[in-house]
């Protein structure tokens, strides 16, 4: 018997390698594409409208940004739940994923009736309409958010590639075709309005459906515990990613600050080589669980990944600093190539958190989030008090972006230890510790 279940588990182990790798392939080339035409589409707009009207698109632009972090912690709760999730439990959950997602959708085209004119003065936007346009697109995004949540939690991530192709493709074609024929930046807003819009309508479709009328209820402490260690966790990590350039920007002079700006593309870069696999690693780590497989074999063949494309990336940075700085940032960047090597170090370490914070989240497992906000605010106290030059603001960035990592990863994996052994004497639990379908049969 103890033959069969281990063959058993060598096959179950087999094709969840086998899959991860397919769909890691997958979401990959996917996220370089949309990348690709990111750029693309930035590349024309800046020429199409002149660097005056492109700075107010950029500005609307960091706006969608900035509030796509709660947008991301939607769709990462979303996709832990369904990935979790039993078969009976499954239409319940899309119901009211759909429903949610409409809700929070039409609350904020309601704020933007009370809120557009404000921002548009704020940004110095004479056209209100524009504005109108970034609350509809920041509305069709939150509800993309949660329908690519439920196709990444079913592992449909065929479909769930789609959406994103049709999002950054439709953003690239609708809107320089629009700034083309028409001009201004409605035209770039409407484009990319639109591309959101065909986005969210295509993942809506995928996920539709109903086939029985069940009612569930939620766990709301388990809930609750989910939703706010994911908010803390990912905002944590893009106050990491994001924040260091804006307080170098404010508290430093032109110059330095230039020169961190291009490192900072550098860094960027790094963040998106390896983006990809969060994507895959929380919904299948979140089934895994679920199904009570082990988790930290494909948990450890997904970081191995991301840790070979840094090395591969870190290596050409350490050959040729300065010519890849003048590749990507241009000639007038290469004063920054003797601290690129530092900078893109911390990146890495910063790009492994990332992924482990990813894989603590798809496991329950938030003890992580309190010491990761706290090293975070350390930091930015830290860069408020040494940014003399470069070289002390890379200090503080290398130190803390390490220990990020190193307390993660070592809060994580003991919880993993604590939590095994609870499951050796008490009985594992499944995603009806979060939501439980009245309809299913009840046993005792």
């Amino acid at each position: 018997m103890r033959d069969a279940k281990t063959s058993a588990a060598a096959i179950t182990g087999h094709f969840a390698y086998a899959d991860a790798l397919r769909h890691t392939a997958l979401v990959f080339f996917t996220t370089v594409a949309i990348n690709v035409a990111n750029f693309v589409f930035h590349f024309g707009a800046i020429r199409m409208l002149g660097l005056q009207s492109y700075s107010a698109l950029a500005a609307l632009y960091a706006i969608v940004l900035i509030l796509s972090v709660p947008a991301n912690v939607l769709q990462a709760i979303v996709t832990t739940i369904v990935g979790e999730a039993n078969c009976d439990q499954a239409e319940g959950i899309r119901r009211a994923t759909i429903r949610i997602a409409a809700a929070i959708s039409c609350s904020i085209v309601l704020l933007a009736l009370f809120l557009a004119p404000s921002v548009a003065s704020y940004l110095s936007i004479n056209d209100t309409t524009t504005v109108y346009l970034l609350f509809l697109t920041i509305a069709l995004g939150f509800s993309a958010a949660a329908f690519r949540g439920v196709l990444q939690g079913q592992q449909r991530f065929g479909t769930f590639a789609a959406s994103l192709v049709i999002e950054g493709g439709g953003n690239l074609a609708l809107g320089l075709s629009l700034i083309a024929l028409i001009g201004g930046v409605r035209s770039a807003m409407t484009g990319h309005a639109s591309a959101v819009a065909c986005a969210s309508a295509f993942a809506l479709m995928a996920v539709w459906g109903f086939r029985r009328p069940g009612k569930f209820k939620v766990d709301v402490r388990r809930l609750v515990a989910k939703f706010v260690g994911t908010t803390f966790a990912l905002s944590a990590l893009a106050a990491m990613s994001w924040g260091d350039v804006i307080l170098v920007r404010h508290l430093t002079p032109v110059h330095v600050a230039s020169l961190y700006g291009a490192m900072s593309i550098i860094g960027k870069m790094i963040l998106f080589s390896v983006s990809f696999l969060p994507l895959v690693l929380l919904p299948k780590v979140s089934r895994l669980k679920g199904e009570k497989m082990p988790t930290r074999p494909l948990f450890l063949f997904l970081i191995a990944i991301g840790l070979a494309i840094c090395i591969l990336e870190i290596a050409a940075i350490k050959v040729a600093p300065a010519q890849v700085l003048s590749f990507i940032a241009g000639a007038a960047a290469s004063g920054a190539a003797p601290y690129l090597f530092t900078y893109a170090s911390a990146m890495i370490m910063l790009a492994m958190t990332i992924i482990v914070a990813h894989y603590g989240i798809g496991t329950h497992r938030f003890a992580f989030v309190g010491p990761l906000v706290f090293i975070e605010f350390g930091e930015i106290v830290a860069i408020n008090l040494r940014h003399a030059s470069l070289h002390q603001i890379l200090q503080v960035i290398v130190f803390g972006h390490t220990f990020a990592f190193f307390v993660t990863a070592a809060i994580v994996y003991l919880g993993g230890r604590q939590k095994h052994a609870n499951d050796m004497t008490t009985p594992n639990e499944s995603i009806s510790g979060i939501i439980s379908n009245t309809n299913s049969p009840t046993t005792t």
